[in-house]
């Protein structure tokens, strides 16, 4: 509900310990193609969130919301952030301003890891996944779909060399499970050492598994073991 009060007692009654809050809304708002519209909702959402939280900030662990309208955009956005008092920040799986995997990016890298604000990507918050596509057969289908925005993502960060730049940051792959990872980080290497060549591939100090392990953190809910 609107009034905190009432998750705290929900937390007490569950014995759940703490939450860190991600939006619901404000995953599709990821996707707004209009960058100053979603950055002004963003902030207005980190006000109120912010506020929400201030019932008990030990057991509601506020996370913001970042635009990306440009790298320098959003480097001053994560300056706000930290000053505001969050935990961390939620990025759009889609930038405005080239894309993720590109060195220009490595100031807004270094800058969270100075600012110790863990980056976070979500399920739903890029173009390339959702269950609004064209599946083929049943709709239901589309929904095997929302994890793979995330797992690019990840793939994109290991291959590109942001990790290797960037030992010290901290990416974490929000709500599109985990038990998919073993298997991908053996086609990661599997990939780099077969394929490396003749696609160009660039050269790390690692495999591509190492950085996985060393670099990203994932929530699950109910994966089997």
């Amino acid at each position: 509900g609107w009034d905190a009060k009432y998750r705290v007692a929900d937390q007490e009654k569950d014995g759940v310990a703490a939450e860190v809050i991600y939006p619901t809304v404000g995953m599709v708002m990821c996707n707004h193609p209009d960058f100053e519209y979603k950055r002004a909702c963003m902030k207005a959402y980190n006000r109120w969130l912010l506020d929400y939280c201030s019932e008990d900030r030990k057991r509601l662990i506020p996370l913001a919301q970042i635009a990306m309208g440009s790298i320098a955009e959003g480097m001053a956005d994560l300056k706000e952030i930290k000053e505001q008092g969050f935990a961390g920040v939620m990025m759009p799986g889609n930038p405005a301003e080239l894309d993720y995997d590109d060195p220009a990016y490595d100031p807004f890298w270094q800058l969270a890891i100075e600012l110790e604000l863990p980056l976070s990507f979500h399920i739903l918050t890029s173009s390339s996944d959702g269950i609004s596509g064209a599946p083929r057969g049943p709709r239901i289908n589309a929904f095997q779909s929302i994890i793979r925005g995330c797992q690019d993502i990840m793939g994109m960060l290991i291959f590109s060399g942001v990790f290797e730049r960037n030992p010290d940051l901290k990416i974490c792959c929000v709500e599109a499970d985990a038990g998919w990872v073993p298997h991908y980080m053996y086609r990661m290497d599997h990939a780099y050492k077969r394929h490396r060549f003749w696609m160009k591939g660039q050269e790390l100090a690692k495999l591509p598994s190492e950085y996985f392990k060393e670099n990203i953190y994932l929530t699950f809910q109910d994966d089997w073991v």
